[in-house]
């Protein structure tokens, strides 16, 4: 019985920890603005900073799951997902 209690405890505490920790489209936004500046140099950053936010959120669309979210950046060429997941983002196509 007390496994089994454990185990539900466990569980739980799981789950409310990723409704905590589901990233916002704001943390995306944040977050691929960073990347974009790490590959960038000075003038790319400066534009990144000055028109890629608004960009990159216009662009973004976030279907929240409760648990994670799905982020879709989608441009012209080509359609890029990330998973949202304890704060951190993976992409997954």
């Amino acid at each position: 019985m007390i496994k089994k209690f454990t185990f539900l405890i466990i569980i739980l505490a799981t789950i409310i920890l990723l409704v905590v920790s589901n990233p916002s489209k704001d943390e995306f936004v944040e977050w691929f603005t960073i990347q974009i500046e790490k590959d960038a140099n000075s003038l790319t950053e400066i534009l990144s900073k000055t028109i890629g936010r608004p960009l990159i959120n216009a662009s973004t669309t976030r279907n929240d799951y409760t648990i994670f979210s799905l982020y879709t950046l989608t441009s012209p060429e080509e359609e890029i997902k990330y998973l949202g997941l304890f704060k951190q983002f993976i992409k997954i196509k």
